[in-house]
């Protein structure tokens, strides 16, 4: 009689390390986040750039590690499921930073912005309607239900989108 191995299983060793990713992950994005703001830039397209430069890094270091500590019950599969561990892990960090930063360290911070993107909309000369309606997305997307929901899978979409990309490149790179 032969056993067959499960094609997934995720393993407590896989959780952890994703998850110790994950935790490294939003550690970095809240100092760097808190870095640029500090220097003036941190709604600048510095923000976005540093967002995906560790997104990518952590990615592939939890991917690098998981892949030799796991060796060849590593896959393509659970490099997506750790992906999404990590992702998700670091962006309730980030919004849970956020949270505090906007409710008790800048409460006038939503305004703020709101005021700079107002006037920068205003210079492409995007009708009124158009400026009150990104205003007011923006404005709600930190309500407190909408960061710790509906903006999670909205950025952590596309950073998980971005992960399992260079995941697969890196993967598909090693097996050559």
């Amino acid at each position: 009689m032969t056993t067959s191995k499960p094609v997934f299983l995720i393993t407590k060793r896989m959780v952890r390390i994703s998850i110790k990713w994950g935790v490294i992950l939003g550690v970095a994005l809240v100092i760097g986040t808190q870095i640029l703001t500090w220097l003036g830039l941190g709604t600048s397209n510095w923000f976005i750039v540093l967002t995906y430069v560790l997104v990518i890094t952590a990615v592939l270091l939890c991917t690098k590690e998981l892949k030799r500590k796991l060796l060849e019950d590593f896959s393509f599969l659970k490099s997506f499921l750790s992906v999404l561990i990590v992702i998700l892990i670091s962006r309730y960090i980030f919004q849970a930073y956020m949270y505090v930063y906007i409710n008790f360290v800048d409460p006038n911070w939503i305004e703020t912005i709101s005021e700079k993107w107002t006037i920068m909309l205003q210079e492409k000369n995007l009708s009124t309607d158009q400026i009150k309606n990104q205003i007011s997305r923006f404005q709600k997307s930190y309500e407190p239900l909408n960061m710790f929901t509906i903006e999670i899978i909205y950025i952590g979409l596309s950073q998980f989108i971005l992960g399992c990309v260079a995941t697969s490149l890196y993967l598909w790179r090693a097996k050559k």
